[in-house]
């Protein structure tokens, strides 16, 4: 993919693989997540219904027995990109049975911090131990639990919660954002979501903060430093990523970022589909966040 093209729907459609998918550069194999982020922004941005037909058939096709998706055809194990695919399926009657299985499998999935060793090893190296290690996401299952994954998990529930498992949900959230409010860094933003000791200051993340904000959409908690945080790291966020994802973040609490300076450079298919997905949410749209 030339890093030139445009935030456009037609760059983006000129980037579709034959199986109706998207590679994360153009001449590849197509992988789940760029085609959750591509279906998410031509639903979005009201794109031909052909093309977004044709890629939900390309997503369900690989959805595993499990209930969860791979990263690629090639790996036989479900991830956290199970968040992405209900994400980009919710809303669309024909694929609500396959968005329920992806719901069950996400409820079934936990960190692995509570282990005695996990706690052990926290004790002796003098990390502090938050609340509800158990209640964040892995990247895999049975690891540890991180920022991006557990956001995402949350995302992808908030727009579920009036469904099928809207009780298992609704429980599944509250301790959710309590893990991601204690994996705040010294700053009030977000970085990987490691622990860290009580002398240290680990920076934060422009991609990470803004996720943990789309998370936070409509809680009922003060997280005004936070989102002061965000609107200092969007001057000057060093990547078109993190600048999309402050964005989207500061849209979801009603915050107006400032206009990107110039033009962004997009070398993957998730960063342009994240690009149109940004624009389109000045308008009020937002695939992200739970809309009453």
């Amino acid at each position: 993919m030339h890093p030139t093209c445009d935030a456009s729907l037609g760059c983006l459609l000129d980037t579709q693989q034959p199986d109706g998918g998207w590679a994360y550069t153009a001449a590849n194999s197509s992988w789940t997540e760029p085609t959750c982020f591509s279906i998410m922004a031509l639903r979005t941005a009201v794109g031909p219904p052909t093309a977004i037909g044709h890629a939900c058939e390309w997503l369900t096709r690989r959805q595993r027995p499990d209930g969860g998706w791979p990263p690629s055809p090639f790996v036989e194990r479900s991830t956290h990109v199970t968040s992405l695919a209900v994400l980009a399926l919710t809303g669309l009657p024909a694929y609500q049975t396959s968005v329920d299985r992806g719901v069950q499998w996400l409820l079934a999935q936990a960190g692995a911090e509570i282990s005695i060793w996990a706690r052990m090893a926290r004790i002796f190296t003098g990390t502090r131990t938050p609340p509800a290690d158990h209640a964040g996401w892995p990247w895999y299952p049975g690891e540890a639990p991180w920022v991006i994954p557990t956001s995402l998990a949350i995302c992808a529930f908030s727009r579920q919660r009036n469904g099928r498992y809207s009780r298992d949900i609704e429980r599944r959230l509250g301790a959710a954002r309590e893990f991601l409010l204690s994996r705040r860094c010294p700053d009030h933003g977000w970085n990987h979501g490691g622990l860290f000791k009580p002398d240290e200051a680990p920076p934060s993340y422009p991609e990470t903060t803004g996720v943990a904000l789309l998370a936070l959409h409509g809680i009922n908690v003060d997280i005004e430093p936070s989102l002061r945080c965000a609107e200092q790291q969007i001057r000057n966020p060093k990547s078109s990523e993190g600048r999309h994802w402050l964005q989207l973040g500061l849209r979801a609490h009603h915050r107006d970022p400032l206009p990107a300076p110039g033009r962004d450079r997009h070398w993957t298919v998730t960063q342009l589909a994240l690009s149109i997905i940004a624009q389109v949410t000045e308008e009020g749209r937002n695939p992200f966040v739970y809309h009453a």
